[in-house]
């Protein structure tokens, strides 16, 4: 599914490994959720606003599944969705802002930061 032509085939895939990851967080499905990952990055750089919007929901899942750990150059996979959501801005902000995508992109940031952030015990519920 993940390597489907179609968008839509994909951002359903990219939702359903991040799920699926969240249920049973094994080495395979840490490596599907890389793979996920990757076809996000294909989509910021393809400029697929849709994918993006319906996909980068699940960041805040899979970033606290693998807070610590990662497959992409021994990135964790919590680092790799911060950086995509800043690859996602830096677009964003090129192109002038503005946009559904930017307020998801907000909330999904915090989220990561917020949940992650409380795993490791740095910050505490307010």
């Amino acid at each position: 599914l993940l390597s489907s032509p179609e968008a839509l085939t994909r951002a359903f895939a990219v939702l359903l490994v991040g799920h699926v990851a969240h249920k049973y967080p094994l080495h395979q499905t840490e490596g599907m959720v890389n793979l996920a990952l990757l076809r996000m990055r294909e989509a910021v750089e393809s400029d697929n606003r849709t994918f993006l919007q319906a996909t980068i929901p699940i960041l805040p899942v899979v970033a606290v599944t693998f807070p610590k750990s990662g497959i992409k150059n021994s990135v964790s996979v919590a680092e790799q969705a911060v950086e995509l959501l800043t690859m996602i801005r830096c677009e964003s902000d090129s192109e002038g802002g503005g946009s559904t995508l930017d307020s998801i992109v907000e909330e999904t940031f915090d989220k990561v930061m917020n949940k992650v952030l409380l795993l490791q015990g740095v910050a505490t519920r307010g």
